[in-house]
């Protein structure tokens, strides 16, 4: 026999190798093996067998298990998102299964129950009863004898599930996540993978772990960039739990204060049921038109007024400044416009050095001139407040309260669950923080929450700002309630995603954003691809590879774009096939990510820009 083994390298083909005597009738697919590769063992795995022979053909070194870590669906479903991503299929196999552990795997499998083909049912649900109809899906599932998958976009929250789940459904869930060890990961998926445990909670790393006989496939939170794989293989966790819903059937169950676009559009096509549930009231909205406020504060007065009431009441307050790390765009202090793309309408970022501004979209380039197109001015600035500027004025006119920032700064260590034990507990009275103090909500004493500076995402340089903002804004009011107030700051108090959040009407923005992207012809109308180069040459490098695309493959391609620190990058823009245009175009460079000039990556159906 000849074993056809993948290992994690960034090269699409399987290698083949005989199957030595002494393995037998011992070797199948999924199963993890040593081979000789470049001159040492390697650990791979296997993916196929061929009943041949060919003396020239190196032997396997040994079976690493007794059985097979991954189903021959799995394996299927590995193939399938690799293909979909333009990574290598060993990449996905390997960087899904627990970090190298010696020891603990049984000697054998139970009868293989039948996998039905085809979703039975895919839901997205939105609304404030979408856990509890989770926990009834997991026990339904249970109870009829199936497994069940919950994936979590952060390892909190996955922890949060499993307490949830283990109270709810009267067994012990299987916790898979980057954090726990490899010996307890593979502890519990060697469990999985006998039947002796059916129900898995993890993040995005936890997507093909091997549940008996699916009945229940859960993704929290779908529209969270975090699902997405951050490094290659750039898989998202969703794309991964449709692909093993479809091959290996049971339920798929999509939950999100407010969807992504894509989701939002799969289900007005289709492809999935969409279902609200609203629960009881909205909080009062109050939006802060800052073009008419104090340009050397963070709080306008109508918000502080509003903080001093609130912690005068005896209730907390939270205030958040939803900034992403992306860089700065300029406005114009007198009006407050801020400089966009003519074409792309997303904002332009600032660039020091040679003082020009930047289209991350389309790679549109314009000297930073300092006068404002819209009203003459030339008082211009960069955008945006941080956090410690925001917790430093807070205690200067709050004295005497309790005020405490959580950041990734000030979260780092024991710090951070120390700093969220106070706040639930009521010592701290005002927390400062970014998106990650939104997983405090809801919390009953929390009378007002802010948004410090909605700008900080309506501006980005992405054509998911308005996105972005809505689903941060949404998932605020639904988890504050009826009985306080969110209030948002900004130079666009009208802006469509503001007004839906006030009206409360979140089929009015997803119509409007869908408009605006099938004009621009971005997704879900069509895909997008990034890729970003890094080096002293990039700029050749970018440009070379732009050609390529441009030439070879056909596509509509943006840039080179500079970022910043020897980085430059080129989108690319094509339908439903555009990643195997794209393999095709790239299979030469393949392996070789490493070129002359710098070293590039690719990322299908970015969540990001910028």
């Amino acid at each position: 026999m000849i074993a056809r083994v993948v290992f994690d390298l960034p090269v699409e083909r399987a290698f083949s190798y005989r199957v030595p005597t002494a393995l037998a009738g011992r070797i199948g697919p999924g199963q993890r093996v040593l081979a000789p590769f470049r001159g040492r063992p390697r650990l791979g795995v296997v993916v196929g067998m061929e009943p041949a022979d060919d003396p020239a053909l190196a032997s396997l070194d040994r079976a690493r298990d007794p059985i097979a870590a991954l189903s021959p669906v799995l394996l299927e479903v590995a193939q399938a998102v690799a293909r979909e991503a333009c990574a290598a299929w060993g990449q996905v196999v390997l960087r899904s299964l627990p970090p190298e552990a010696r020891g603990g795997a049984p000697d054998g499998l139970p009868e293989a129950s039948r996998v039905s083909s085809g979703i039975a049912r895919a839901r997205l649900v939105v609304g404030r009863e979408r856990e509890r109809l989770i926990e009834e899906g997991a026990a339904e599932a249970l109870g009829a004898g199936r497994g069940v998958l919950v994936l979590a976009p952060e390892i909190e929250l996955a922890k949060a599930w499993v307490r949830r789940l283990r109270v709810r459904c009267g067994v012990e869930p299987v916790l898979l996540h980057g954090a726990v060890p490899p010996a307890r990961r593979w502890e519990g998926w060697w469990a999985l993978r006998q039947g002796r445990a059916r129900l898995a909670v993890g993040t995005r790393s936890a997507c093909l772990a091997p549940i008996p006989a699916p009945g229940l496939t859960v993704v929290v939170d779908e529209h969270d960039p975090a699902h997405k794989a951050p490094a290659a293989p750039r898989v998202h966790a969703r794309e991964v739990a449709r692909a093993r819903a479809a091959r290996e059937g049971g339920d798929l169950l999509l939950t999100s204060a407010a969807p992504s676009l894509e989701s939002w559009y799969r289900a007005r096509a289709g492809e999935a049921e969409l279902e609200e549930t609203k629960g009881d009231g909205w909080p009062t909205i109050e939006r802060v038109d800052l073009r008419g406020a104090p340009r050397d504060r963070c709080l306008a007065p109508p918000l502080r007024a509003a903080i001093a009431r609130t912690l005068g009441e005896g209730r907390q307050v939270l205030l958040l400044l939803n900034r992403l790390g992306f860089g700065a765009a300029l406005r114009c202090r007198e009006c407050g416009a801020v400089r966009r793309c003519p074409a792309c309408r997303i904002a332009l970022t600032y660039h020091l050095e040679g003082r020009r501004l930047h289209c991350h979209l389309c790679g549109l380039s314009t000297p930073a001139r300092s006068l404002c197109p819209r009203c003459r001015g030339r008082r211009l600035e960069g955008l945006g407040w941080g956090t410690e500027r925001v917790e430093a004025e807070a205690r200067e006119a709050f004295p005497g309260v309790a005020v405490a920032r959580l950041d990734g700064e000030s979260a780092r260590g024991r710090r951070g669950p120390a700093i969220r034990r106070a706040f639930q507990a009521g010592a701290i009275r005002l927390l400062v923080g970014t998106q990650m103090a939104a997983r405090l909500l809801p919390h009953p004493e929390v009378g007002l929450c802010a948004v410090v500076s909605a700008d900080a995402t309506l501006d980005l340089p992405d054509f998911r700002a308005g996105e972005r903002t809505f689903q941060l804004l949404w998932g605020l009011a639904e988890a504050l309630g009826p009985d306080a107030s969110l209030w948002i700051q900004s130079h666009y108090p009208e802006h469509y995603a503001l007004e839906a959040v006030a009206r409360r009407h979140a089929e009015a923005f997803y119509e409007t954003e869908l408009a605006f992207r099938e004009e621009l012809d971005l997704p879900p109308r069509r895909r997008l691809a990034r890729l970003l180069v890094r080096g002293p040459d990039g700029a050749g490098l970018a440009a070379s590879l732009g050609a390529r695309l441009r030439t070879d493959a056909g596509l509509a391609v943006y840039g080179p774009t500079p970022l910043g620190d020897r980085r430059w990058q080129l989108l690319a823009k094509g339908g439903a096939t555009l990643p195997d245009a794209l393999g095709a175009c790239l299979e030469p460079l393949r392996g070789r990510h490493r070129l002359v000039g710098g070293r590039w990556e690719l990322d299908v159906d970015p969540v990001e820009l910028g």
